[in-house]
């Protein structure tokens, strides 16, 4: 199994380093991390699973575990995108499958091309808006016409992190500069100056943020947390774009460390002690922050911390008799109220929590 992706220059831009030697981490969590993504392969084989947001996050995961562990992660990944024509693509959300396709093919594996190439068409193509971002709903549908003209945070991974990675796998550099650009267009607009938290949604044309008053979602800023880590990881060091996302980043780690809750999770809402723990969110902002503190960008202190974290999601953990599941992830969330985040129904065993718990385990076992 390769370890990580080649440290090479191309198209003007850094492809992700070289992941750091395996290690096995303490207390068996190699093992916990392991019985839960043979059990969701087995469970849900990839070949079998649709082009969705949700499954590719869990392909993320197995892509990162891949990195670390010497099981079949990659193969079966593999057979997800030879199994399947790549569909038409329609919004920012379809763009998330081509994140773990374009890191398989940037280790030589062809039959993720055509996943790679069907997004690179589409984001090479799509309308940008009076913001230089992708709006995140189609304006004819009745969601879109809910929220029209918005940006999400959630986009930052969807389309943003997937166009940095296509963009190096197909040697893109446009596509790469555009992914670069996004972090700042989300910052200005969806930032909170003294929280350093994000916002959930902005409806540009109408310069309002959604929603409006000081609630602040957990996954939204664990998208953003996970989507700035990785794209530092392409960027050349001293340009513009790279310490504009550092500022970001560090600050948005100071507001999620401000509401870390003492067993290392978090609500569903950040500034809500009485919200109930989120563990899709926990496990995004846990590994963004220990790797943050990997690439030497954060207090090492992040790390500690992160492992508490992985402890206390894998004490969490839901058996099953055919091995143990991810528990207390929330379902897909629009902009909304406070209360409507926080009535949002918890689920177990869905494919983005599962590949979130995946992402902060496979960080935890590399050498600081």
């Amino acid at each position: 199994m390769l370890l990580g992706l080649a440290s090479v220059l191309a198209a003007g831009c850094t492809r992700p380093a070289t992941s750091p030697p395996a290690t096995s981490p303490a207390g068996g969590r190699a093992d916990r991390a392991t019985e839960v993504a043979l059990r969701s392969v087995e469970r849900h084989p990839p070949s079998q699973q649709p082009w969705r947001w949700e499954t590719a996050i869990l392909s993320l995961g197995l892509a990162r575990l891949a990195e670390v562990d010497d099981g079949p992660w990659q193969e079966r990944l593999a057979e997800h995108y030879a199994a399947h024509a790549p569909p038409r693509i329609r919004r920012p959300d379809d763009c998330a499958p081509a994140m773990a396709a374009a890191l398989l093919l940037m280790r030589g594996d062809e039959r993720a091309r055509p996943a790679v190439e069907r997004v690179a068409e589409y984001l090479r193509q799509a309308p940008r808006n009076s913001l230089d971002a992708l709006d995140h709903l189609d304006p004819r549908t009745a969601l879109g016409r809910l929220y029209p003209a918005s940006i999400w945070v959630d986009s930052l991974v969807m389309y943003g992190l997937s166009a940095a990675w296509v963009g190096q796998a197909l040697d893109d550099p446009a596509l790469v500069a555009f992914a670069h650009a996004q972090p700042a267009i989300f910052a200005a607009a969806l930032q909170d100056p003294s929280t350093g938290l994000f916002r959930h949604a902005y409806l540009h044309e109408r310069g309002r943020t959604r929603p409006e008053g000081e609630v602040f979602w957990l996954r939204g800023n664990g998208w953003v947390a996970l989507s700035l880590v990785e794209l530092l990881d392409t960027m050349e060091p001293g340009t513009a774009e790279r310490a504009s996302t550092l500022a970001i980043l560090r600050r948005l780690a100071e507001g999620l460390h401000a509401h870390r809750r003492v067993d290392g999770t978090w609500a569903t809402v950040l500034d809500d002690r009485r919200a109930p723990l989120e563990s899709s969110g926990t496990a995004l902002a846990a590994y963004a922050l220990a790797k943050g503190a990997r690439q030497g960008v954060l207090p090492a202190w992040h790390r500690d911390e992160a492992r508490q974290t992985l402890a206390t999601l894998e004490r969490r953990l839901r058996a099953r008799r055919d091995g143990p599941v991810v528990a207390s992830s929330s379902g897909p969330t629009i902009p909304g109220r406070r209360a409507a985040y926080v009535m949002v129904p918890r689920r177990s065993d869905v494919p983005y929590g599962v590949g979130a718990y995946l992402l902060l385990a496979a960080e935890l076992r590399r050498e600081p």
